[in-house]
This record gives C-alpha cells, sequence and structure tokens, in this order.
C-alpha cells in the first residue's frame, strides 16, 4: 500500500491491483482478463477505464489514460461513495451473522 501512494495512477491486470489503489486513494486504469475484474470497475463507476485484455490496442489505452488523468478526481469521490456503501453492506451482513450466534 505504501509503494501505491506513490503512484498518481495505477496500470493493473490482476484483481488485487484493481481493488488496492482505490483504498490508497488512486486513480486505476485495469485491463482486464477476467470478467469479475470488469465488473468490479462498473459496479465503482469506473466501467470507461477497464480494457479487454483481447481486443484493446495502444492508441486507446492512452486514451483512456488521459481521460482517467483529466477526470480522475470526479471518479475517486465516486469510488469513495461506492466504498462507504460497500463497507456499510459487509457491516451488515457480518452483524446478521454474528447474530446466528
Amino acid at each position: 500500500m505504501t509503494t501505491l501512494t506513490s503512484f498518481d495512477i495505477v496500470v493493473a491486470t490482476r484483481l488485487h491491483g484493481i481493488l488496492l489503489p482505490p483504498q490508497a486513494e488512486r486513480l486505476v486504469l485495469a485491463i482486464c482478463y477476467y470478467r469479475k475484474s470488469a465488473e468490479i470497475k462498473a459496479r465503482a463507476g469506473q466501467a470507461d477505464y477497464g480494457l479487454d485484455l483481447e481486443d484493446f490496442i495502444y492508441d486507446e489505452l492512452l486514451h483512456h489514460f488521459r481521460a482517467l488523468a483529466n477526470n480522475g478526481p470526479k471518479g475517486l469521490v465516486k469510488i469513495k461513495h461506492k466504498q462507504n456503501d460497500w463497507r456499510a453492506d459487509l457491516d451488515k451482513q457480518y452483524q446478521e451473522i454474528s447474530d446466528l450466534f
């Protein structure tokens, strides 16, 4: 996580490389080779910043990278709101499980 904070934008292919940078308040351009990576970007309102590994081209990568750099701070605000919602949902699930015992 310390290393992530030294970057403004992370270009990642692995799932944790896509999940962790927003926790460090960093932007992510995802090169997705699994459907779940693209779904995570979409759920975070960041579908425009997820490219399919099989068919993206360099110019497309560059275009999305620049767009992310220009629109990034707004995207981080969205992601933070989504993360808060997800944390609340997770806390609720943990409480429901705890209540069973």
